[in-house]
């Protein structure tokens, strides 16, 4: 029964293994979040019609049934599903995924991508000289009012915008950090331009707390939910200067692979 009902939520492809986490994924929105043992049992009810054997003297038949709520929290914590596709991130837009082949809308099973977007227009396989300067004005005057302290300034603003919109073909995350010489020269601003330039919308922005186990939390959790880009406007306590050592971010921008605990659940 547990492979059939894995076989079924697997064959939507709105739930998804991620991390060996079960997390349902929302196509319309675009964001993914871990499942609880009551949503597992909607998504159960929703992938397949469930029947139970009623047993009389009168004989034996099937009538409909809901979904046996202790089979929903086996699926929950089996994190070994063979049936239900892995799920790397999710991008709101088209990338190219490799030379000559463009990811489309929906799940990609190459390269676990799932792509959140209806409207897809084909693009050649390579851009010309002409065509690449004519992106970077197009770049350049979205951040062109900036005080940059030196030339290399913009071009690294320049480059995070493009790890923010290539970010779900990257094996590590890219860790940026705005910094200035004052206050009020426009750090926060530039940050949430970058993060509204990878996803077209407002980003909401946070804390990172000083303590690394609730760093690690938060990262965790964050990263199921699959967001483009990770945005956080204070660090520690946000008095100026402040300085943080944490094991968790290093990981987070050198390794491919995360391990730790996340906000609401036990597992890892």
């Amino acid at each position: 029964m547990m492979d059939a009902a894995e076989h079924a939520l697997g064959a939507t492809l709105t739930v998804f293994d991620k991390g060996q986490v079960l997390v349902s994924l929302n196509p319309h929105t675009g964001s993914s979040a871990p499942m609880s043992p009551a949503v597992c049992r909607v998504e159960m009810a929703r992938a397949a019609t469930w029947f139970r054997e009623v047993t009389t003297a009168r004989g034996t038949w099937e009538e409909p049934a809901n979904p046996p709520g202790a089979l929903a929290q086996a699926l929950v914590e089996r994190q070994d599903w063979r049936k239900i596709p892995k799920l790397k991130t999710i991008t709101d837009h088209p990338l190219w995924l490799a030379p000559g082949r463009m990811l489309s809308p929906g799940y990609d099973p190459q390269s676990h991508i799932y792509g959140a977007f209806q409207d897809f227009h084909a693009v050649h396989e390579d851009a010309t000289r002409e065509e690449a300067e004519e992106a970077l004005i197009k770049l350049r005057a979205v951040v062109n009012t900036f005080p940059w302290a030196e030339p290399h300034d913009e071009a690294a603003a320049l480059a995070a915008m493009l790890a923010c919109v290539s970010r779900p073909t990257m094996k590590k995350a890219p860790l940026v950090l705005v910094s200035a010489p004052a206050p009020g020269s426009g750090k926060a601003v530039l940050a949430k331009a970058l993060a509204r330039f990878a996803q077209g919308k407002d980003v909401t922005s946070g804390v990172l707390p000083a303590d690394d186990v609730e760093i690690e939390k938060r990262l965790i959790s964050s990263l199921l939910e699959s967001p483009p880009v990770l945005l956080f406007e204070e660090i520690g306590d946000g008095k100026a200067g402040q300085e943080i050592d944490s094991a968790s971010l290093r990981n987070l921008a050198t390794a491919e692979i995360m391990e730790g605990r996340y906000l609401g659940g036990c597992r890892t």
